[in-house]
Order: structure tokens, then sequence, then C-alpha cells
């Protein structure tokens, strides 16, 4: 009898275990925010809790920012994105399943309190869930996994990849520079929650476009257009009202490289100029024409 006390009280302190220390359904689900975004609250910077105290750099993590497919390092306020998260097993280990959590925060350093940037759009990849701030726990809006999550393509040895893609919608204008923060751990399903899974984390900073590119000194009785927005192969530049002499017009990619630079000479008060943008990748794109004083700012998008 007396044996079969120890086995039962055995038992049941791997069950405790388990329950304090498995975050297989998310390790926000139990108070804790292991991006490293946030320092205050007792949060930890990755899974060092149960996992081991040392990230594994073999454990790689690439952060994406995308719009239309194409990569970008800048937002423009309101719109929506999608933020890729992406892991790759160089550890050498076999680790079949992963998990992760990921916020946004504004600024580029971890703080004791952070401010979320941003928003979570729904509907969320299957096997994830979005979890708001847990007051007393955590500040962070994250997300991260409902459950174990399989790998993506391979079976857990060299090379095998983990990767999730998320709806993120850019906070206000005015918000500055906002951080992707997040913690991938790929898990050897021993099920022992221990140093055998290897975590790591990563950070994607992106800035606001600066406010001197938007619309300023704007000469309100001359209207500026392009169409047809969005553009395949050529789109027209039309000005309606226009001061005759030369004007300049660049346009820009997400990233704020310069993809044209062109000056025209307008002579008449209503003036269409062609632009042909059929070399120019998909994605979106801010045209800026200026003479003098005046800058008139465009957005459009090319497919």
């Amino acid at each position: 009898m007396k044996r079969n006390k120890i086995i039962v009280l055995n038992i049941l302190a791997g069950i405790v275990y388990l329950i304090m220390c498995s975050y297989g359904n998310g390790p926000a689900t139990h108070g804790y925010d292991c991006t490293g975004a946030e320092t205050g609250l007792q949060n930890p910077n990755g899974c060092t809790n149960c996992h081991g105290s040392v990230a594994t750099a073999g454990t790689q993590i690439l952060l994406e920012l995308d719009s239309s497919g194409v990569s970008t390092t800048h937002y423009y306020p309101g719109m929506t994105y999608t933020i890729k998260l992406t892991a790759t097993n160089n550890t050498g280990f076999t680790l079949p399943k992963f998990g992760f959590q990921m916020a946004c925060i504004k600024g580029s350093n971890a703080v004791v309190t952070p401010i979320n940037a941003g928003s979570w759009v729904a509907p969320f990849p299957a096997g994830t869930h979005n979890k708001l701030p847990s007051a007393g726990n955590y500040v962070a809006n994250i997300v991260e996994q409902m459950s174990t999550l399989p790998a993506s393509t391979g079976n857990g040895t060299q090379g095998t990849t983990y990767s999730k893609s998320f709806s993120w919608k850019a906070p206000n204008a005015g918000t500055g520079t906002v951080s992707f923060w997040s913690v991938v751990n790929l898990v050897n399903g021993n099920g022992n929650n221990d140093s055998g899974d290897k975590w790591n984390t990563k950070q994607l900073v992106v800035s606001e476009w600066p406010i001197s590119t938007d619309v300023s000194n704007i000469q309100t009785e001359m209207g500026v257009s392009a169409y047809p927005n969005p553009v395949h192969e050529y789109f027209n530049l039309q000005l309606k009202h226009a001061q005759s002499g030369a004007y300049t017009f660049m346009v820009y990619d997400l990233n704020g490289k310069l993809i044209a630079n062109q000056n025209i000479e307008v002579g008449t008060e209503n003036y269409t100029y062609g632009v042909n943008t059929a070399e120019w990748p998909q994605g979106y794109y801010k045209l800026v024409l200026k003479r003098n004083e005046f800058m008139k700012v465009l957005s459009f998008v090319k497919f």
C-alpha cells in the first residue's frame, strides 16, 4: 500500500510540474510574455523558465513585413500588412514541432511597460490565437500557438521549417518606429519541458514613412491624380488647373527606394503625362510631384 501511495504521489507531482511548466497551449495562456518585448511583471526573455536558460543560435528565425507580397521596412499608418514568422532548424537535433509568441510595440527597444503598436487582424491561422494584455501578468498584445504545432516542411531534422503568417494593421500616424518581437521554441516531443527543446528570439524594427514625404504646401486650386489605380503596365499623371512650368515627379517604393525621377514641362492648364510601369515590381508606391514650394503626394498600387 505504501508503495502504491508513493507511485500516486510521483504521478501527481509530474502532473503538477507539467501544469506549472508546460506552455504547449501558449505561454500567454499561463500569464507570460516570452517575446522579450517587456521586462516588467517578471516576464522572461525567451523560454528560460522551462527550456534552458540560453537561446540556441541554430534555431534561426526570420521576421518579414509584406505588402502585397513585397517585403518592406516601412509602414503607412492604418494600412494592413502581412507579418511572416519563419524558423529553420539548424541545430542538428530532431525537433518535429514548435510553439511561438509574437508582439508589436512602439519603439525599437524592450521596456518595462511597452505600448502596443497596431493591432492583429482576424482571422488567425489554424492552431493560433490572439491573447490580449493580462493585468498583472503582461502588457503586450500577443499572438501565439493554441497547441503544439507541426513543422511546416520537413520532419524535424536539419533544414525543417516552421512558419505562420498574420495580418497586422499599422498604428495611427505619428506613432513612429515600431518593433516586432518573437520567440520560437522547437520541441523534440518527448513530453518533457527541458533543454532538449531549442528556442531563440528575433526582433524586426519597422519605421513609419517620414512626415517629410506627406502632403505639404498644397496648391489647393490644382488637381493631381493618377489613373488607373491599381496600375498594371501604364498610368496617367493628370494635372488640372495647373500653372505652366517645370515639374519634377519622383516615385518611391515601400522601402523608400527611388524608382523613378523625371522632369516634365507643363504648358497647358490641363496636362496628362504617361508613365510606363511595366518593369516595376508589384506593390505599393508613393508618387511625389514638386514645383518650387508646391508638393503633392499620391499613393498607388502596381499589380
